[in-house]
């Protein structure tokens, strides 16, 4: 999931074919047509965090990812150590333990795709604004039963529920 980017230029050509925007720290999504094409990027210095699809996302989780994957994820949502541990599903002493070993599981992996896919969906929604999308996540929402989409996405079950919700909210049906 984290790929190195091209630190000469303004723009990368990453392998999807779109061109991405180098700014640091900003999360892009490339579409908002279909979901099985999305790939979501977020910048910071060298390094692009990728929820990868398909087959190349699968070896990637299978193998496990750089620990710069979950800071990635952390610094895109704009949470601590603690709430970032808490939605991966993984103990603060878990977490301390795969920063100094600087790579993670392939279920924690997993996670992050997950959340990634998550924060692009939320990001999509509001049009490509990061921080709307941002405050949206940290606030109770009634199609989740007054619960914040944040609080939901420690388990697979919750974030589909999330998932789901931002898919009704885009086609109006809520």
């Amino acid at each position: 999931m984290a790929l190195p980017i091209n630190p000469d230029g303004d723009k990368a050509q990453i392998k999807t074919g779109h061109e991405q925007d180098s700014q640091a720290g900003r999360f892009i999504p490339t579409t908002r047509a279909s979901r099985s094409t999305k790939a979501l990027r977020y910048r910071d210095g060298n390094v692009s965090a990728v929820k990868f699809e398909g087959i190349e996302g699968v070896r990637t989780i299978r193998r496990g990812e750089d620990f710069a994957a979950l800071e990635a994820l952390k610094k895109a949502l704009d949470i601590n150590d603690s709430e970032v541990a808490h939605v991966v599903g993984i103990s603060g002493r878990t977490l301390e333990r795969r920063r100094r070993q600087g790579r993670l599981e392939p279920k924690d992996t997993d996670r992050v795709a997950s959340l990634f896919s998550v924060l692009e969906d939320a990001v999509a929604l509001f049009e490509g604004d990061e921080e709307k999308a941002r405050r949206w996540l940290r606030t109770p929402v009634r199609g989740l039963a007054n619960h914040t989409p944040l609080a939901l996405l420690d388990t697979e079950t919750g974030s589909r529920m999330v998932r789901d919700l931002i898919g009704r909210l885009e086609h109006g049906v809520l």
